[in-house]
């Protein structure tokens, strides 16, 4: 809960730069509310979802934060309605975040490395995107690494 307060005002602030060009929602399941998870793991995600998936001149953007249990894992996830990734500039997206040794998605690349580091090689960071629909980067931490 901590963490998504942090991103409700992250959100106002950022609506009030980009003069309300979209609107957001963050819904967390109440199972999982009070869970810890580390800092700041979701900032760099929504800040890409603003920066690279808000249509200024589109009156129906929107981001999307969800957390909640998905099988075995706690998923963090932000939607963004937009221009979408294509599969190609996905794969090179996760290169990048694997080998970590190129420029570019500075706030990817740091994501997924402190999951890895402080959750175990089980976490994850799926990215999922339909070209000029949306996008969602979901980040999914094993269960149990929470005390789940």
């Amino acid at each position: 809960s901590e963490e998504l307060k942090h991103i409700e005002s992250y959100m106002v602030i950022q609506g009030m730069r980009y003069n309300d060009c979209f609107t957001y929602s963050i819904n967390c399941e109440e199972s999982v509310a009070e869970v810890k998870i580390m800092k700041l793991i979701l900032q760099p995600l929504v800040e890409n979802a603003i920066y690279h998936g808000i249509d200024k001149d589109d009156e129906d953007n929107y981001i999307k934060i969800d957390v909640g249990l998905k099988d075995d894992f706690v998923e963090l996830a932000v939607t963004n309605s937009g221009y979408g990734i294509s599969d190609s500039k996905i794969e090179e997206i996760y290169r990048v975040m694997r080998e970590g040794n190129e420029k570019g998605s500075v706030g990817m690349k740091n994501v997924y490395r402190r999951i890895k580091l402080f959750y175990g090689e089980e976490a994850k960071l799926h990215i999922e995107s339909e070209l000029d629909e949306s996008t969602t980067i979901s980040i999914c931490i094993p269960k149990e690494r929470l005390g789940l």
